[in-house]
């Protein structure tokens, strides 16, 4: 057993521990922790079958087994483990032998009241003498158990403690009455072996009364021969271990448990309250067997027989509730009255539990081959014919062309159903390259679904307007800005050329604009937004349009109690699922880190998210050209120039090289890019 299991098991017992100790745990006791002695001659403690602890009235504390053996024995830390190990005779991997009449290691015990020892004995030789005795034989018999049963268990008989205990001295009675018949019956140790302790009756009633629930262990005493009581245990508790029976019936009398043996099918016999025992057992060993509780009527019976239900439920394991002896007050009665009867009642009940068992099964194999079924449709094999037709499906779905030569030589062509996404400092022209970009798909009849975050609708068609400006110009000098182009006091200043230059633009604008759909937002768009408007397009539009967000760092967070890397790592996440789900490409535009605006771009500068470098099927990032190789690039300087010498370098392809840079010029005034 390991050291965890050691510890939930004793943890487990504690009512058996206080009853052990003569506690009634239904009713409040005396405190048991030393420092409230003064407090003693009133109740202090009360027990909770909720909690499974002891709680203290004075310190308003709870107490587990661990807590109240310490409390006891002034022991703590290991050495309070280690003694607790002993004390239950358990065998902990890893633990070394115990003495337990060595001192605390932490907190000295007082004297007067010395530390228990269990002594172990070996009573084979004393069973089975005593079995070979015959007399008992009878009244065994009249108890309805057949001499297999009898010698199973090898139920025996002596004359008395005194003759039987002959080289036990210490075992003997000392307050031995004269006539009673000391029968031999079973008791199962911790460890499975089986030991015997000794029943004093006398009449059929008295063992009735007592019938395995109030029972003193005489293999046990305190240093000073004084009788110690053992905690309660499981009768036949072998059947919850290892091989498990497939039916177990669940009763409270050994008698009891007997006569279901003496019936064909296994069973346990909780000795009073060991219920919780056999939950805690159930618990570590799980084992396989469908349990027939048959717990008594009355009060405690009914209680104990709900707290089974309940754990047993909890642990998922399958049992039924029956009681074949419905004319009799319990089981061994109703076997001496009428066996013939009783054991068809059982092989009755054990077949009613047969069918519940069966329907469980056939529900488990039904669930399980539903989900074998659905696990079967991950393979590759059930895929491959949405496979071919994916393929079948793309010789009219061509790549989407860039509209730049070298970028598209690159990405084999083009864009393709993933996540692109395009990095760079501020001002350097992330906005006025992904929307010539744009206007250039949108120029081959592709649409265009831009969610621009920061800049108005305005802005983006004043920039595409001025890029017309220049290319259609005659004159550079007639070309005008994006604010030339939105001031409508400067047309008052401007030449018939000029203001033909920017009527062309316009003209030539508004062939392809009907493709380009911007949605503008600011801290009101997430990925939701924009899963939701992808689908509103496709449903409405019938086509499948190239997205482009601008920019992922001021998208609306998925959660705002989350930090910014949560929030982003989901964004980057939940846009690599749409291109996915849509097989459409979607392309990102991010900010970099700070520390990467005087230096070459590199994995790590893009801002708050691992996910960006993991996500992305490819990933770009824009640079001034010569400020990867030169650690005094000075920056301000290569703003100055017209145009400016930019880098668009490949940190990511999935399908492709990476580490390719590609040269542009880039007119910052009138948003355009010239491949160098």
């Amino acid at each position: 057993m390991t050291r965890d299991e050691a510890k939930d098991y004793i943890r487990g017992d504690l009512e058996n521990y206080l009853n052990a100790r003569k506690i009634n745990t239904r009713k409040n006791f005396k405190c048991l922790v030393k420092e409230h002695e003064h407090d003693r001659a009133r109740p202090g403690m009360s027990y909770n079958a909720g909690t499974n602890k002891a709680h203290c009235f004075k310190c308003n504390s709870d107490y587990d087994t661990f807590d109240l053996i310490g409390a006891e024995t002034g022991r703590t830390g290991l050495d309070l483990f280690n003694y607790a190990y002993s004390l239950y005779n358990l065998d902990v991997d890893g633990a070394e032998a115990y003495d337990t009449n060595k001192a605390p290691v932490e907190k000295p015990r007082r004297e007067e009241k010395p530390t228990p020892q269990i002594r172990h004995y070996d009573f084979t030789d004393l069973i089975e003498k005593a079995h070979q005795d015959g007399r008992a034989r009878p009244y065994f018999r009249s108890r309805g158990l057949t001499d297999e049963i009898i010698d199973k268990y090898k139920l025996g008989y002596a004359d008395s403690y005194n003759a039987l205990l002959k080289d036990y001295p210490e075992l003997q009675s000392k307050s031995k009455k004269e006539g009673l018949y000391n029968y031999i019956l079973p008791y199962l140790n911790n460890d499975g072996t089986c030991s015997y302790f000794l029943a004093e009756i006398s009449d059929r009633s008295q063992v009735d009364e007592w019938n395995g629930k109030y029972r003193k262990m005489k293999a046990a005493l305190d240093i000073d021969g004084t009788e110690y009581s053992h905690p309660a245990h499981i009768f036949n508790e072998r059947y919850l271990k290892g091989n498990s029976p497939k039916f177990v019936f669940v009763c409270e009398g050994i008698y009891d448990a007997l006569s279901y043996e003496t019936a064909g099918i296994p069973a346990v016999a909780f000795i009073g309250t060991g219920h919780v025992r056999f939950l805690t057992i159930c618990k570590h060993y799980r084992p396989g067997t469908h349990f027939i509780i048959t717990l008594d009527n009355d009060g405690p019976g009914s209680e104990a027989t709900e707290k089974v239900k309940k754990g047993l439920s909890e642990l998922g394991m399958a049992f039924t509730i029956a009681n074949p002896a419905t004319k009799a007050k319990d089981a061994n009665e109703a076997l001496t009255t009428d066996k013939e009867s009783f054991i068809e009642a059982v092989q009755m009940t054990v077949q009613e539990a047969q069918e519940a068992q069966d329907t469980i099964d056939a529900q488990e194999e039904a669930e399980r081959e539903a989900q074998k079924a659905d696990y079967l449709k991950t393979s590759a094999a059930s895929h491959l014919p949405e496979f071919m037709k994916g393929i079948d499906a793309s010789v009219n779905t061509p790549c989407i062309p860039t509209g730049f030569y070298a970028l598209d030589r690159i990405l084999d062509g083009g864009l393709y159903e993933g996540l692109y996404i395009i990095g760079a400092i501020s001002s350097l022209g992330k906005t006025s390259f992904v929307l010539q970009i744009a206007d250039q798909i949108a120029q081959s009849k592709q649409d265009i679904l831009i969610f621009s975050l920061e800049m108005a609708r305005t802005e983006l068609m004043a920039k595409s307007i001025s890029r017309l400006t220049i290319l259609n110009a005659t004159d550079p000098r007639d070309a005008k800005t994006a604010r030339g182009i939105t001031d409508g006091k400067r047309y008052l200043s401007y030449s018939k050329a000029e203001g033909r230059l920017i009527s062309e633009a316009m003209l030539t604008y508004g062939k392809y604009a009907e493709h380009i759909y911007i949605n503008e937002g600011m801290g009101d768009i997430g990925v939701k937004e924009i899963r939701d408007m992808i689908a509103k397009h496709t449903n409405l539009i019938g086509s499948k349009p190239v997205v482009i967000i601008d920019y992922l760092q001021i998208l609306a967070p998925a959660e705002p109690r989350a930090t910014d890397k949560q929030n982003m790592d989901k964004a980057v996440m939940e846009l690599k699922r749409i291109s996915r789900d849509y097989k459409l490409p979607v392309i990102a535009i991010s900010s970099f880190n700070r520390a990467s605006y005087d230096r070459g771009v590199k994995m790590e500068a893009f801002k708050e998210s691992g996910a960006i470098e993991y996500s992305s099927d490819v990933l770009m990032g824009m640079q001034f050209k010569g400020v990867a190789e030169n650690n005094d690039f000075d920056i301000d300087e290569a703003k100055r120039k017209d145009p400016r010498d930019i880098e668009v370098k490949i940190l990511k392809n999935r399908n492709g090289a990476t580490g390719d840079t590609i040269p542009f010029q880039f007119y910052q005034r009138f948003s355009y890019f010239k491949v160098a």
